[in-house]
């Protein structure tokens, strides 16, 4: 997620960084899990890392302006028998994005085809971010085959995207032109003083795959543009947060700074029976930034009282 003070720095420095005209290189894509489906007349790209495995599977949401690229740092650490299916959310990454609006609705209705699509009868949720927003308020309503619910960082408490993400989701011009100039050299400045707590650990491949699957591919601003207005900034009312019955795991970087860690407590307070799990000195892609702790807490919460298939 490229949240609010990278907005600003892409509207700052547009002048200083111009456009970035060579689709950048990827040289970790996993070629040997990446899939093509279609889903409500829209071609999704997504990830399936062991598919072989014998575990209830992972359905792992990205979030704003993120892409499935992420799950490749983690997957290996949540071990062979653990299925992880990441698909890049229609309007992102390398999935089709057709000119429509990007609500939330839209997005719920594609998560329940997509599991159609791919014959899951059970399945695990994660949602990271806005894909936090998107998993919480689909498991409130369309739990059917869903064992357990993770929050990774998740959106959608009042305020949490802080006021220039939510000004810019308001502004619609402003966004589509602050977008259209947008570059490899603004991700990078966003991911580094905003997203992760160490910029050491930024990989450049994931910088390149946004700036690739995003900036390169038709309509990828115009998508961005309207998940910003209608995603970001909107306010949410978190009572669906109280309908979810599954066992639910909400995890959080101690140090994030694009959604501060003080908007787990509600989260944790709404969601019944859930589990709260910080990790210090991490930012807001724990999954990626920490890989082998965020899955090791993953692991243990699945591994609670579930037998292999």
């Amino acid at each position: 997620m490229i949240a609010s003070c990278a907005l600003a720095a892409g509207l700052l420095l547009l002048a200083a960084a111009g456009c970035e005209s060579v689709r950048p290189a990827v040289d970790s894509y996993p070629q040997e899990s990446a899939h093509r489906v279609t889903v409500n007349g829209v071609e999704i790209h997504y990830f399936d890392f062991h598919p072989e495995g014998t575990q209830t599977p992972i359905v792992w949401l990205h979030g704003y302006s993120g892409t499935a690229f992420e799950t490749s740092y983690i997957q290996g650490h949540l071990g062979p028998r653990r299925r992880l299916i990441a698909p890049d959310l229609p309007g992102g990454g390398y999935s089709e994005k057709p000119e429509i609006e990007y609500t939330l609705d839209v997005y719920l209705e594609f998560v329940e085809r997509f599991i159609d699509a791919l014959d899951l009868d059970s399945y695990v949720l994660v949602g990271h971010s806005m894909g936090g927003l998107i998993a919480s308020r689909y498991a409130s309503e369309r739990p059917d085959g869903l064992e357990r619910l993770i929050l990774i960082a998740p959106y959608g408490i009042e305020g949490a995207a802080g006021p220039i993400a939510e000004f810019l989701s308001r502004t619609g011009v402003l966004v589509d032109y602050g977008l259209e100039l947008h570059n490899e050299t603004i991700v990078e400045l966003g991911m580094r003083f905003n997203v992760f707590y160490d910029p050491d650990l930024i990989p450049q491949d994931l910088v390149n795959y946004i700036s690739a699957s995003t900036f390169h591919t038709p309509n990828g601003v115009g998508a961005l543009a309207s998940i910003t207005r209608n995603m970001i900034g909107v306010e949410h009312d978190p009572a669906f947060l109280e309908k979810i019955a599954v066992p639910s795991l909400i995890v959080w970087g101690a140090e994030d700074r694009v959604l501060d860690f003080r908007y787990s407590a509600p989260f944790n307070r709404l969601i019944p029976g859930s589990t709260l799990q910080a990790i210090p000195r991490t930012g807001h892609l724990p999954h990626v930034e920490r890989p082998a702790v965020t899955a090791g807490i993953i692991r243990d919460f699945l591994e609670q009282d579930e037998t292999d298939a």
